[in-house]
């Protein structure tokens, strides 16, 4: 067991330490019930380092970034909240393959536009009430210095937050992404079957056999956001419209509709010149399976599951017959480097799952996401550098990055120069 936690510590330390390197923020690891003490990365900002030292206060975080990384896991997504302080933060869960959570990595200290001098009353006010300790007032006013952080940069650092998470193995990638699906889809299902009205029993057969169609006709497209369009109007379709709560209707009724569905994609299998024994064997699983589900969310869950990896199995034989999943993700970058660009975008576009392009780019080039897209970018800015006059904000601009700070900061990453040295040194050369 020893050997087991000082592995998982072992891992956080070197998240932190990309998180310092990589970020420009800095953020501490809590444990679940507070039973080893916390670890903070070196670029953790004071009044954050103060908080989780002082005898007062590290509770109070512990138990904010504990109860955000147990959300966190459950919705699939990092946490982005307000700490008892005021500040904001995000959250991920660190957890073992089965589920259980061990603690969170919290990225804290952030301030959108504005936050401080709206919040700065109030966090005075509060931490009075809480201690008399001058150094954390005397911290607090640092932040009148610190700068604020725009909409666009909290949702990259979210993005590097989670793929530092799984490539240092915190995280089980796959299970984290099963529950962000499932988190989704009732929030959609939820939404679509409180809105509709009761569907008559001929109504809804007819409608689940049309939209059938409409599904497999959306899987030779590879189209995933029409395609989760057509599952959710074949499930609410199913569901029948109820103001009882998705919990509340009938199982085996739902099931009675999304038989057709299975049978029509079966069909469609034979069509395409599968083998008959091979896809009545899959029909005869896929039934099974359904039979065994015996609540409303899992059924809904399994059968958007089921479409989707119809659609990877798609995918899987065109990738045999084409390039490399990294190729085209590259292919994709070169031609949307100026663009924001999230692995969620870049999943949808290639047709995988954002876990699938997290571990292949890596296996197949050694580099993380980022790191493919960033130096990408740096290409394209050596390049404007190089050959053209135009000002630093506007070449920042033109490669894709939220503003100039940010761009000088990974330039010099890469290069060991910023910007404006880098094309001093061009015209030095060229005199």
């Amino acid at each position: 067991m020893n050997k087991n936690k000082n592995k998982i510590i072992e891992r956080v330390n070197l998240a932190l330490k990309n998180i310092d390197q990589f970020s420009g923020y800095g953020a501490v690891y809590h444990s679940i019930n507070g039973e080893s003490a916390p670890l903070m990365g070196k670029a953790l900002c004071r009044l954050c380092q103060g908080c989780v030292k002082h005898g007062n206060t590290e509770t109070l975080c512990r138990h904010e970034a504990t109860v955000a990384a147990y959300q966190a896991f459950v919705s699939g997504d990092a946490y982005y909240g307000k700490c008892w302080l005021g500040l904001h933060y995000l959250v991920m869960p660190v957890a073992t393959s089965k589920g259980d959570i061990l603690g969170a990595i919290e990225i804290g200290g952030l301030l959108p536009p504005g936050g401080f001098h709206f919040e700065q009353h109030n966090m005075m006010a509060t931490l009075s009430a809480i201690t008399n300790d001058n150094s954390l007032f005397n911290t607090l006013t640092t932040f009148q210095g610190v700068d604020e952080t725009l909409n666009i940069d909290i949702e990259n650092l979210k993005n590097f937050l989670i793929e530092t998470i799984f490539s240092n193995g915190l995280l089980d990638a796959p299970l984290f992404e099963t529950n962000k699906a499932s988190w989704t889809q009732q929030m959609r299902l939820s939404s679509l079957v409180n809105r509709k009205g009761a569907f008559s029993v001929s109504q809804r057969r007819r409608s689940v056999l049309l939209l059938a169609d409409k599904l497999i006709l959306l899987l030779n497209t590879m189209n995933e956001e029409k395609l989760l369009k057509i599952v959710d109007e074949i499930l609410t379709v199913s569901l029948g419209g109820s103001e009882e709560g998705v919990e509340n209707l009938d199982l085996k009724s739902i099931k009675a509709y999304l038989l057709p569905v299975l049978s029509v994609i079966s069909m469609n299998s034979l069509l395409e010149k599968e083998k008959w024994s091979k896809v009545m064997a899959l029909y005869s699983r896929h039934v099974d399976e359904m039979a065994n589900i015996d609540n409303v969310k899992e059924l809904c869950f399994w059968f958007e599951s089921l479409v989707l990896n119809l659609r990877s199995f798609k995918a899987a034989k065109r990738d045999l017959e084409g390039e490399l999943l990294s190729d085209r993700l590259i292919t994709f970058f070169y031609n949307s480097y100026s663009e924001h660009i999230s692995i969620k975008r870049a999943a949808k576009h290639l047709g995988a799952s954002q876990s699938s392009i997290m571990h292949k780019i890596r296996k197949e080039t050694g580099r993380t996401f980022s790191q493919l897209l960033n130096g990408i970018r740096i290409k394209e800015a050596k390049r404007l550098l190089t050959f053209t006059t135009l000002p630093l904000n506007e070449i920042s601009f033109r490669c894709g990055f939220s503003d100039q700070s940010y761009f000088t900061k990974v330039f010099v990453k890469y290069i060991n120069l910023t910007p404006g040295e880098f094309r001093k040194l061009l015209k030095m050369d060229f005199d």
